[in-house]
């Protein structure tokens, strides 16, 4: 604590947590404060737009507790704004609820054939393509 005036005081919290705050007046007076210090949320979501541009990812203090949400592209994004708000101190829980969608992917299967133009030829058979005006034989 610092003293700035005869009638304020300063207090700086170093970690997460709960404390008492004893002041006394000149004529023995005593008041006691319970005193509880929190992770900076708003200050948090301000270095995360500042670190992660473009990816959502918000913060919500409950306690000792950092709750972050939202949504980014890459995996070690998440990992980094963990390992950040970590950074805040002792005693603070993080919890990382931000989600990373996972990329579309789609099944193709594909069957290739060899086929010799002679034997196509000698079958009767005619190859016809459609580009999208003109219908060409290409056997």
């Amino acid at each position: 604590a610092v003293v700035v005036s005869a009638r304020e005081v300063v207090v700086n919290g170093k970690a997460a947590g709960t404390t008492s705050l004893l002041l006394w007046d000149r004529a023995g007076g005593r008041a006691v404060y319970s005193v509880r210090v929190t992770a900076d949320a708003p200050m948090l979501e301000r270095e995360f737009r500042t670190l992660f541009p473009g990816e959502d990812i918000r913060a919500r203090a409950v306690g000792n507790t950092v709750i972050l949400e939202g949504e980014v592209e890459d995996p070690r994004m998440a990992q980094r704004a963990v390992l950040v708000a970590q950074g805040l101190g002792e005693g603070v829980t993080v919890l990382d609820h931000i989600a990373v969608p996972r990329p579309s992917q789609v099944l193709v299967q594909v069957r290739f054939a060899e086929v010799s133009r002679n034997a196509l030829q000698e079958l009767g058979t005619e190859l016809l393509v459609y580009d999208g005006a003109n219908v060409k034989s290409i056997l």
